[in-house]
């Protein structure tokens, strides 16, 4: 009798422990989310937003801020060096849209800081 008492009590105890562990784990976890949430965000304000900023700066900068029409596109395309720039622009979205599908970059915080701009620069380059 006394064995079972002692047993059910170490049984209880040990539910218990269990119980606080796994607890435990859940906060653990959600603190380290958060962790990882906030890294990502750092991220991307800091990686791809300098990415993007060189490379709009280097495309107003040669191309300015107007709409770019049918023949001045053929002309770009014909100069190697100012395709090249484009090129590179694309390159840098390509390398920032994979950071973002492969969640290493934060899409919110991304379309925060350079929704407009792309908008801006795809209806630009659009010809």
């Amino acid at each position: 009798m006394i064995a079972t008492v002692i047993q059910a009590g170490a049984l209880i105890f040990l539910i218990v422990q269990v119980r606080i562990m796994h607890l435990e784990w859940k906060r653990a976890n959600k603190a380290n989310m958060a962790i990882h949430e906030r890294t990502k965000k750092q991220s991307t304000l800091e990686h791809a937003g300098e990415l993007w900023a060189e490379a709009r700066y280097e495309l107003e900068s040669k191309f300015g801020s107007e709409v770019i029409a049918s023949d001045e596109a053929e002309n770009i395309f014909k100069d190697k060096e100012l395709k090249a720039n484009v090129d590179k622009l694309l390159g840098t979205l390509e390398h920032i849209a994979a950071g973002v599908n492969t969640g290493i970059y934060d899409a919110d915080i991304l379309y925060r800081m350079c929704a407009t701009s792309v908008i801006n620069n795809f209806t630009k380059f659009k010809a």
